[in-house]
């Protein structure tokens, strides 16, 4: 794994977690497991992360960092369709590419109070909410979405897709057309009056 601007503790604790968390999930993953892949005492993860939905979320911040480089500047300089493009072409391909954080995911939807393990990191939807006010506010897209279910819905089309049909996707063809079907469906569902 790529050494990130961490301490060595909490880079040992973050890979341990990854494995764990990956393999078995928010819940079946205790403390002591991730102590004990870790070769540390359970006490230092404690001293490094409030709790375990704290380091889900860390390890969560330090895979995407491992794999992808986030540009938020990149987010902000560009017209609707652009974006759309942008965060669904790199959302689809982050997922094909790496399906440990697709795996994550899933895993973080399978909880009773998943809501706890979302966001924290660069690549979380909560980041396009204030973009998605800002096209309203200038009368780009409707004000009748909220903003939340914008972000919702390209999340899950995305995630879905690659659950339900990853096989589809194994030509490089296929997943151009539906990641351009995805843009076209919400661009025009964002900007049509009705």
């Amino acid at each position: 794994m790529l050494k990130l601007d961490v301490h060595p503790t909490q880079q040992q604790i973050m890979q341990a977690a990854s494995q764990l968390f990956i393999e078995q999930g928010f819940s079946a993953t205790s403390i002591s497991q991730i102590a004990k892949l870790a070769g540390i005492n359970q006490s230092l993860i404690y001293h490094h992360f409030a709790n375990k939905a704290d380091l889900w979320k860390a390890v969560k911040s330090y895979l995407l960092k491992q794999v992808v480089d986030w540009q938020e500047t990149e987010l902000k300089s560009q017209d609707l369709r652009s974006f759309l493009s942008y965060i669904i072409t790199r959302r689809f391909k982050l997922y094909k590419n790496h399906p440990e954080l697709l795996r994550l995911i899933h895993w973080q939807r399978l909880e009773v109070d998943g809501a706890q393990l979302q966001g924290g990191n660069m690549a979380s939807p909560e980041h396009w909410d204030g973009l998605w006010q800002q096209w309203q506010e200038q009368g780009v897209i409707k004000r009748s979405i909220q903003p939340r279910m914008i972000s919702l819905l390209i999340a899950s089309a995305v995630t879905g897709a690659l659950t339900d049909q990853p096989g589809l996707f194994e030509q490089p063809k296929q997943a151009e057309m539906y990641i351009n079907f995805l843009v076209d469906g919400v661009y025009t569902a964002l900007t049509q009056a009705g």
